[in-house]
């Protein structure tokens, strides 16, 4: 399963959903490093910044359309579901590389600029796009977490 064969292959995913993501994860990470000609550091973290927003928001906002294009139909609940909270994580990570690459903030700010991000996303999956009820998952765990991530962005910038 070490390029998604399996999830790829039950969720009916095409070769990109397969090759896609490690491939420009390993450009961006060479680029962090400073191994790719032309590429500095800095300008891959931007560049896996914006990567990683741009597939995270359509994702997140999209969802079907955004695991239909990598291949995957006729999904379940639960499936995009995860599909929505693959596209959060991505957003979050996002938010946590661009608040440094662009903003100049500590690593402590740019986790807690993420954990705000997951809260409201948790929040947005209980109360308004109720992704987590239609996947089965118990309303007060969701405000756990959500707590929690509300609390530590809280803890970060108040």
């Amino acid at each position: 399963d070490f390029l998604n064969d399996r999830m790829v292959g039950e969720m009916g995913m095409g070769e990109a959903a397969k090759y896609a993501p490690p491939l420009v994860n390993l450009a961006l990470t060479l680029g962090a490093f400073g191994k790719v000609p032309n590429l500095a550091p800095e300008l891959a973290a931007k560049a896996a910044a914006v990567w990683m927003a741009a597939n995270g928001l359509f994702g997140y906002f999209s969802t079907a359309a955004w695991l239909e294009g990598w291949g995957g139909k006729g999904l379940s609940a639960v499936e995009s579901g995860m599909g929505k909270l693959m596209a959060s994580t991505m957003c979050g990570g996002a938010v946590y590389i661009a608040a440094s690459a662009f903003r100049g903030k500590t690593a402590l700010e740019c986790f807690g600029a993420m954990m705000g991000m997951y809260a409201l996303t948790s929040l947005d999956g209980l109360y308004l796009s109720k992704t987590t009820e239609a996947m089965g998952v118990d309303p007060p765990k969701v405000l756990f977490w959500a707590a929690i991530q509300a609390f530590t962005a809280a803890a970060v910038f108040l």
